[in-house]
């Protein structure tokens, strides 16, 4: 009888731990340390043209003024990221920064004037803050910091059937992005990462002037550039 009352206590030890453990669920991933990896996504947002002046005289009045108009942009983005992770307790902080080749382009043609405006940004750079919680193996977290990138902007004016004059700008704008994202662990160093990111690149102010005859001494313009990023990435923990 005494065997028996020890057999019996031992099993029910043994099923309340293994009964704890079911409950308990997969380990919690650690999602400190270093990190790098590659990102692949597509861009899409929108250039907001202000009024473009004309003037025969740089110096003078605008000889006639297009209202603004506005054009959507849209194309692939991809590169390479790095950044650190630290998790204490239910919060992870960290910081990355990425730098990607894109092709997010847009245009507007104005039949009446006889002109195109098209834009692309050529690469985008971010420097940013994250902010996140572990939701069991999984990690929700927002992001915000520093965007740089590259804006190629060209304007074409079309005299005649045969006669185009081209005028080109080339600006790198600074300027800030929001955004948020969840990560998953594959295995014990890879994870996976599908992130939004909102950027705002500002004003690009730029002024054409054309050959004379039959071009314009002065064209000034702008243009403001938005985009979101919508990626997935693949990274390697140390």
């Amino acid at each position: 009888m005494k065997f028996r009352g020890i057999a019996l206590a031992a099993a029910l030890v043994a099923l309340g731990a293994t009964s704890q453990a079911a409950s308990a669920g997969p380990a919690a991933y650690n999602w400190s340390g270093i990190y790098i990896g590659g990102q692949l996504g597509y861009g899409w947002g929108t250039v907001a043209g202000g009024p473009t002046s004309v003037y025969d005289d740089p110096g003078g009045d605008p000889d006639a003024t297009q209202d603004p108009f506005n054009y959507s942009n849209s194309g692939l983005i991809g590169g390479l990221e790095a950044g650190y992770n630290w998790q204490s307790g239910p919060m992870v902080l960290g910081v990355v920064g990425d730098f990607s080749g894109a092709n997010i382009h847009g245009s507007y043609t104005d039949p009446d004037n006889a002109f195109m405006a098209e834009s692309t940004i050529s690469w985008l750079s971010t420097a940013r803050v994250n902010i996140g919680v572990p939701l069991g193996s999984m990690l929700l977290y927002g992001t915000g910091g520093v965007a740089v990138a590259a804006i190629n902007s060209s304007l074409h004016d079309y005299y005649d059937d045969d006669v185009v004059i081209t005028n080109n700008a080339y600006n790198t704008k600074v300027g800030w992005t929001l955004g948020g994202g969840i990560a998953a662990p594959l295995g014990k160093n890879w994870f996976l990462k599908t992130e939004y990111l909102y950027v705002d690149l500002g004003t690009q102010n730029f002024n054409f002037s054309e050959p004379d005859p039959p071009g314009w001494a002065l064209i000034t313009s702008s243009n403001h550039t938005t985009a979101n990023i919508l990626r997935a990435s693949l990274d390697y923990k140390f």
